[in-house]
């Protein structure tokens, strides 16, 4: 039954072009207000950024919400009542003969996706947008960043995809007014009361985010690129799609799957870039020196080992590398890179239940962190923390965290900025630290991250 309501892809054209950056970047531009346009971006010299996805035209979409799934096409719209993860494997699976490694689905998970894995409670839905969409592209484009070949996919089906009929004018981003929904003192007391769950023996650490909210007029793409410029990272994103922009700025990736082998990059441990080189210098070496960063990092490693040996070969989960320091241009991060072989009848679709969300973004134990999140925050986070990912119509799939992510709808951008908080957190320094993440985002908008680190 289900097979009969997605559709099928009939043929595949390909066509190879060799183009460097800047002009594959121009074709890019030029699809940017095609119907559901969609972008995954690497910057930066790291091992992790070497390739760029974009995808326009969609010939079926999949939005999820409290657990409805409902299927859109030029011709019909279909709701189906089943499990959603079994319904995303099948959606998957219908197109795996393809074995198409680069060229696929573009999507995400809303951090609420937690809920359909777990018990947890209920928050206000301040956010109002799906849990999970899917778009299935009749073009896609993927960009080999150090050979410099652009390839051009055309999927052709029994449906004509959504197209936009008309051009529309960009509007200049115009800023109307900023605000914080919570104060930096209002911030800390509710960081002390997390510090407190910790003395009780509760957890061993949780990740507190607070939000910001402007409205005004924006043109997503051009803030997009404008933040690729002030601060590139591995896993940017733009997503323009069911009424909504997400533009994410992202540095860590979740999951990737790339046949069988499997990988997370989590990042604990943040510290501002210095403003001489000799300021930079002692700031990394804090970074990786810190006692308390460290122990942030090992108990996030180990609750991912946790997490990935429930779907990977026995004794295959390695820590590949532990305490890696990364520059970008505001601050570096310390991360972690753990792998894995999958077992043989695993997808990806499988290897996101089983670790959603990701670890460094709740805390330590993860089922409990999520109960305080949703206590303290009392809302929804929508995007934030959740994950955009590509998946392959062949055994490819890569995904980042969510965060440095914007969501604009109906006038208003909203984004959030957090930071995992332990035993020895110095309530002060965690709130400055989510500004320092928070500088490149604001950066981009105009408005300068000191003014509120008063």
């Amino acid at each position: 039954m289900l097979t009969s309501m997605i559709p099928k892809i009939n043929n595949v054209h390909t066509n190879n072009q060799k183009l460097n950056w800047d002009a594959m970047m121009t074709i890019m531009n030029e699809h940017s207000s095609c119907h559901s346009f969609a972008c995954l971006l690497s910057g930066t010299q790291l091992d992790c950024a070497n390739r760029v996805f974009w995808g326009i035209n969609p010939f079926l979409i999949v939005r999820i919400k409290n657990n409805c799934i409902s299927l859109h096409t030029t011709e019909s719209v279909t709701q189906l009542e089943m499990n959603v993860f079994q319904f995303l494997k099948q959606l998957f699976q219908t197109y795996q003969n393809l074995n198409l490694k680069y060229a696929g689905a573009i999507g995400y998970f809303s951090y609420e996706c937690g809920h359909y894995i777990e018990t947890l409670p209920k928050c206000i839905d301040n956010e109002n947008i799906d849990d999970i969409v899917v778009c299935c592209y009749a073009t896609f484009f993927d960009y080999h960043i150090s050979n410099q070949m652009l390839t051009r996919y055309e999927f052709e089906t029994w449906l004509q995809p959504f197209k936009n009929n008309y051009s529309t004018e960009k509007q200049k981003t115009r800023i109307s007014s900023i605000h914080q929904h919570i104060h930096r003192s209002d911030y800390l007391d509710k960081l002390k009361r997390v510090i407190d769950y910790i003395r009780e023996g509760d957890i061993y650490q949780a990740n507190i985010s607070h939000k910001f909210t402007i409205h005004g007029v924006f043109d997503g793409f051009s803030l997009f690129k404008r933040l690729f410029s002030i601060n590139p990272a591995p896993f940017f994103a733009y997503l323009n799609m069911v009424g909504m922009e997400i533009i994410s700025s992202s540095p860590e990736r979740f999951i990737s799957c790339n046949d069988n082998f499997i990988e997370t990059r989590p990042i604990k441990g943040t510290i501002s870039r210095g403003q001489t080189p000799d300021e930079d210098l002692l700031n990394r070496k804090i970074l990786l020196n810190s006692a308390k960063d460290s122990a942030e990092l090992a108990m996030i490693v180990d609750l991912l080992r946790n997490d990935l040996g429930k779907i990977s070969c026995p004794s295959s989960v390695k820590v590949r590398q532990f305490k890696r320091v990364e520059p970008y241009n505001n601050v570096y991060h310390l991360i972690a890179i753990v792998d894995a072989l999958l077992e043989p009848s695993i997808m990806p679709i499988d290897v996101i239940k089983a670790v959603f969300p990701g670890g460094s973004i709740t805390g330590c134990p993860k089922i409990r962190s999520m109960e305080i999140i949703s206590e303290i925050e009392q809302e929804t986070r929508g995007i934030y923390t959740g994950s955009i990912f590509f998946h392959s119509y062949g055994n490819y799939f890569d995904s980042n965290i969510a965060i440095r992510t914007m969501t604009i709808k109906d006038n208003q951008m909203t984004f959030r900025v957090g930071g995992g908080i332990v035993y020895d957190s110095v309530p002060e320094n965690e709130y400055n630290e989510t500004i320092y993440k928070g500088q490149s985002m604001l950066q981009s908008l105009g408005i300068k991250h000191t003014d509120f680190l008063k």
